[in-house]
This record gives C-alpha cells, sequence and structure tokens, in this order.
C-alpha cells in the first residue's frame, strides 16, 4: 500500500505500508528514511528522528516533534463507516454458536482488509462505496453457505 502527500513547502512524502508482514518504508522526495527503531525514521544526512504513528487502516501520522505533525492519511466518516461495516456479521454469527461465531469472526477480519484496500485506491467516492457494500454482503453470503455446509444444515 503505497500513500502519496504533499506538504505546504511541496515535498513530496511517500508513505509504503506492506500488507502482509506490515513493514513500513518512508520516503521525501525519492530519498529512504533510514530506520532508526520501531516506527522511527531519519534523513541519511540529518539528525531530526520522525515517529510514525498509525497504519493504512485507521490512519498515518507523521510526527517530527510534540508541536508539528502531518496527517498524511485520514479516514472520513463514510470511511469508518464503511469499515466497520462487516462487524454486523458478528452480531448474525453469534447466532450460528461457535463455529458461526468463528467462522464470521474470520469472514469479519477478511473484509476489513479487503474494504481498507478498497478504500485507499484511487476510485471515485460512489465506486468505493458500492465496493465496499458489494463486497460485505457477498462475504456474508459465502459465511452463511459455508456455515450451513460445514454445520451439515445444508443437505438436510
Amino acid at each position: 500500500m503505497i500513500i502519496e502527500y504533499l506538504d505546504d513547502d511541496e515535498r513530496k512524502y511517500v508513505y509504503e505500508e506492506v500488507f502482509t508482514s506490515g513493514k513500513k518504508d518512508l520516503f521525501l522526495d525519492g530519498v529512504k528514511f533510514e530506520r532508526v527503531a520501531k516506527k522511527q525514521y531519519k534523513l541519511p544526512d540529518s539528525d531530526q528522528v520522525i515517529s510514525i504513528k498509525g497504519n493504512f487502516i485507521f490512519g498515518v501520522t507523521l510526527y517530527f516533534s510534540e508541536d508539528k505533525q502531518i496527517p498524511i492519511l485520514q479516514n472520513k466518516g463514510y470511511e469508518w463507516a464503511l469499515l466497520f461495516l462487516p462487524v454486523l456479521n458478528i452480531a448474525i454469527g453469534i447466532l450460528g454458536g461457535p463455529l458461526g461465531a468463528a467462522l464470521s469472526g474470520i469472514a469479519m477480519i477478511i473484509s476489513i482488509m479487503i474494504n481498507a484496500i478498497i478504500l485507499r485506491s484511487n476510485q471515485k467516492t460512489t465506486m468505493k462505496v458500492i465496493g465496499c457494500i458489494t463486497l460485505t454482503i457477498l462475504i456474508i453470503v459465502v459465511w452463511f453457505f459455508l456455515y450451513l455446509y460445514l454445520s451439515g444444515s445444508l443437505f438436510y
């Protein structure tokens, strides 16, 4: 996942986060920051340490000092709603007992991750909303049929 941010001084920050490992990299105008500690970086020719807080799901903020911070990615209200729309699946899953709850938890996590990827894409807002709602409904339907199959209720 790559997030680009242009600050007031026309400097381009690029934040990269690997989805599977969580590895984070930070670039300023094409120059890679050196990792000093966990979530702390500095430019090769500078002593100033920059801290990164957050991730691509909940938002990313760069902290230069206590008084200077740059939010390079913030969620809007509709994005928060779409990110946590799959949580409704837990309410349905609990009715299915331990198997239903476990399957709905897995489906919820998968759906939240894919919704985050959709919301960070360069699509129009309407396409993002339609994509997230469609994906959530599709995952709930797949969860339901998988639950029926594993519980033995599908063929009786």
